[in-house]
C-alpha cells in the first residue's frame, strides 16, 4: 500500500508534469504552416528586382551577370539579359502551394534552431508523377525509388529558407536563401545559393564560350567525381508592387 508521503510525491510529480506540457508550444500542422508561407507570398502582387548571377561548375567558366527580373502573381516571369544565362526558378520566392503539390505525405519532423532563428522543418516524398529528368540523363531510371525534399521554414517570417532534394541517401541538390524585409512585413531574397550534384548532370555536355561556336562539347562531369556545382544570385534594387501590367509578360 502507497504511503501517504509517497502520494505525495506522485501528486506533486503530476503537477510538474503537467504544468511543463503546458508550457509547450502548439506544434502546427503541415497545413497550417503551407497556409502561412502562402499567405506571406501574397503580401507581393508583382515585384522588379536586378539580379547578379555567377555560375560555379566544373569544366565551366561563365562570367558573373546582371540580369533584370520581373514577377507578377500567380506565376508570370520576364527575364532581360544580354546572352545566355541559367537561372533557376527555384530560389526566386515560390508558393508553399505549389512546392508540396509535388510531394506525398508531408509531414513535420521537428523544430530547429540554426543561428538566431528558429525553423519548422518539413519532409515529404516526391511523386514520381510530378517529376521529369532530360532525356540524356540516367538519373530517370533511378528516380521513384526514394526521392524527397526537406524544408526549413523559418517560424517567424513564413519563408522557405533552405531545401535539400535526396534520392535514397545522395543530395542531388540544396539551396539556402537569405531574406530581408523590404516593406513591413514583406520578405524577399537577398541571396541564394544553390548547390548541385554533379552526377544529376551526367550523359550532358556544353560548349565553353571561351572556344567559340565551333569548340567542342565538354561533359559536365569531366573530372574528378563528387565535384559539386554552385548557382549564386544576389538581388539589388527591388521595386515591389508596382502594378505590372499582363501585357508585359507577353512581350
Amino acid at each position: 500500500m502507497m504511503s501517504k508521503w509517497n502520494r505525495r510525491i506522485w501528486v506533486l510529480l503530476f503537477c510538474m508534469s503537467c504544468a511543463l506540457r503546458a508550457g509547450e508550444p502548439e506544434l502546427p500542422s503541415v497545413e497550417d504552416i503551407v497556409n502561412n508561407v502562402n499567405a506571406q507570398f501574397q503580401k507581393v502582387e508583382d515585384y522588379s528586382v536586378t539580379m547578379e548571377l555567377k555560375v560555379e561548375m566544373p569544366k565551366i567558366r561563365m562570367p558573373s551577370k546582371k540580369i533584370q527580373f520581373y514577377f507578377k502573381q500567380p506565376d508570370k516571369v520576364k527575364i532581360k539579359a544580354d546572352g545566355f544565362a541559367i537561372v533557376p526558378k527555384t530560389g526566386l520566392g515560390a508558393s508553399a502551394v505549389e512546392l508540396l503539390k509535388i510531394l506525398d505525405s508531408a509531414q513535420l519532423l521537428r523544430q530547429e534552431e540554426l543561428g538566431s532563428r528558429s525553423y519548422w522543418v518539413v519532409k515529404g516524398t516526391v511523386n514520381p508523377d510530378s517529376v521529369q529528368f532530360g532525356s540524356q540523363s540516367d538519373l530517370g531510371s533511378e528516380i521513384g525509388v526514394d526521392v524527397s525534399i526537406i524544408m526549413w521554414v523559418d517560424c517567424e517570417r513564413w519563408v522557405i529558407s533552405q531545401t535539400q532534394t535526396v534520392v535514397d541517401s545522395i543530395e542531388l541538390f540544396s539551396l539556402s536563401t537569405i531574406y530581408a524585409e523590404h516593406e513591413y512585413g514583406i520578405y524577399l531574397p537577398m541571396k541564394t545559393e544553390v548547390r548541385i550534384n554533379t552526377s544529376m548532370l551526367k550523359g550532358m555536355g556544353h560548349k565553353r564560350p571561351s572556344e567559340g561556336p565551333l569548340g567542342d562539347r565538354h561533359n559536365f562531369t569531366e573530372g574528378k567525381s563528387g565535384e559539386q556545382g554552385k548557382i549564386i544570385m544576389e538581388f539589388y534594387n527591388y521595386r515591389i508592387n508596382t502594378g505590372l501590367k499582363d501585357e508585359y509578360f507577353l512581350e
